[in-house]
């Protein structure tokens, strides 16, 4: 992605990270004039604000659209939220644009909102989800609630979903797949996460062995560029269900930590 200045010159949002390269990225609140710079510079036109506890500062916001999902922390958000969300991503989509999403801490609202947000764009389960994120951005998703809030979206979706039409994941990503067919290799500049999808559903096969290969390239690539970029190949329910998920001890000792 193109930059207006050298990105080492600029401070980044903490906990800054690309979920869907050039589509979605998500960071801890960016209150100041530095963090506000550095998204400009990474092409977001459109600031997606969950905190009721924070407004973004008045005077460095006006060159971006500004969509504001006011929730208290660790508290999920309403489904009319859910859905804002999900409406202002696909219009994102369609007009090429790049948004952010924040909360304080860039974990509990922030990834409830973007597992429902992956729910419907890669058909995947809310449990599948939310795990998928935690790869990408650990801590992600942080109380039962805001779990439960991805569930019910999901039962939302199957509600609305046409009669004998299927919602594997595998059949999502086909879906999806051209859109993000290409993304950019890792670089010393944008060490961030990547969400990689497979170019063809040949490559989603039910053979153990190609799943556990997948695993062992993740593996390999995360060493090699110090960044977490995640290749879903093999059997796509063996390879979510895979991975280490946090506890809710783990999440409620990370959110202690943020804190």
């Amino acid at each position: 992605m193109a930059a207006t200045q050298s990105l080492d010159d600029i401070e980044m949002p903490r906990n800054f990270s690309w979920v869907i390269d050039d589509l979605l990225c998500a960071c801890a609140y960016p209150g100041r004039s530095e963090h506000l710079r550095y998204l400009r510079n990474q092409g977001v036109t459109c600031i997606v604000t969950l905190t009721a506890e924070h407004d973004l500062p008045a005077e460095d916001i006006q060159d971006f659209e500004v969509v504001l999902l006011k929730m208290v922390d660790f508290t999920p958000p309403t489904m009319e939220q859910v859905l804002r969300f999900v409406e202002v991503m696909e219009q994102a989509e369609d007009c090429k644009q790049s948004v952010a999403v924040h909360c304080a801490a860039g974990r509990g609202r922030t990834g409830t909102v973007i597992s429902c947000y992956l729910v419907k764009k890669l058909g995947l389960t809310a449990h599948q989800a939310i795990q998928l994120l935690r790869r990408l951005r650990p801590g992600s998703v942080e109380t039962e609630a805001q779990a439960d809030m991805v569930s019910k979206y999901e039962s939302l979706l199957k509600q609305l979903r046409p009669e004998g039409q299927s919602a594997t994941a595998c059949q999502g990503f086909k879906q999806y797949q051209a859109f993000l067919d290409e993304l950019h290799s890792q670089s010393t500049e944008t060490q961030f996460s990547r969400l990689q999808i497979c170019r063809s559903l040949e490559d989603l096969s039910l053979n153990a062995d190609q799943c556990e290969s997948s695993r062992d390239q993740f593996t390999s690539e995360s060493k090699e560029t110090q960044s977490c970029t995640l290749q879903l190949g093999g059997n796509c329910e063996d390879l979510l269900d895979g991975g280490d998920c946090q506890t809710a001890e783990e999440q409620r000792s990370i959110s202690q930590d943020a804190s």
